[in-house]
């Protein structure tokens, strides 16, 4: 029974000669740097022959420059020469993650309400004094914030009227009152918890994107001949 066939991915063939002419690499010398035949390399850029893993791999590892820094960004990708995705550098590949955070973000928002966790932007009222800041409860109105901080705080005395006190606060006062806003995240059985701070909320959205990307990034390592784990 004959050898099965390998199908040859054009693609990869495609990519690798145009990679050639960017280094301005000519095909012997990569023969010659390679320890292959002018003959065999030949059939691989003109797609009589399939280019391999370990062929791309070697190829990979010849434009590498030797600095750490440059050649994690810059350093021509596995994937990409082998047709498996469009991002030809890991450069490229990040530049694109960043590029779509914000459709990320929403989708990744979206999830977890799929999960059950209602988020809603909400605003809270605020009383600036000077240098300090006082947050009230979500849902108070200003009116509201106006007679808890007169009959509970100390910065509003209880002669002051709510009409003045706001019109006064509109004349670049020290004392003021202004809204800001929250992210209010409901749990399932009713719980609800105030992110009176933005970038808590999406210290946890981004958590949860870079766990994805990590648990999709795990299915591709594998273990080389000595045991040990590579990325592929």
């Amino acid at each position: 029974m004959g050898r099965k066939k390998m199908e040859i991915n054009l693609i990869s063939n495609e990519r690798l000669s145009s990679l050639l002419k960017e280094k301005k690499i000519k095909q012997s010398e990569l023969a010659e740097k390679l320890n292959y035949t002018p003959q065999q390399i030949s059939r691989i850029v003109t797609g009589k022959e399939r280019l391999t893993e370990d062929f791309a791999r070697k190829i990979i590892e010849l434009f590498k420059t030797g600095d750490l820094e440059t050649d994690m960004f810059d350093t021509i990708r596995y994937e990409w020469l082998m047709g498996l995705d469009n991002f030809k550098t890991e450069g490229d590949r990040m530049g694109a993650f960043y590029d779509g955070k914000e459709e990320r973000t929403a989708l990744t928002i979206r999830l977890v309400e799929l999960c059950g966790y209602s988020v809603k932007d909400i605003n809270v009222v605020c009383l600036k004094n000077g240098d300090s800041e006082k947050t009230y409860l979500p849902g108070m109105t200003l009116e509201e914030a106006f007679l808890w901080e007169q009959k509970n705080g100390t910065i509003i005395t209880k002669d002051v009227k709510y009409d003045d006190f706001i019109q006064r606060t509109q004349s670049n006062s020290d004392c003021y009152f202004f809204f800001r806003r929250c992210i209010e995240m409901k749990s399932p059985r009713g719980s609800k918890r105030y992110f009176y701070k933005i970038n808590e909320f999406f210290d946890i959205i981004n958590a949860i994107i870079e766990f994805t990307e990590c648990k999709c990034a795990y299915q591709f390592r594998k273990l080389d001949s000595k045991g040990i784990y590579k990325w592929c």
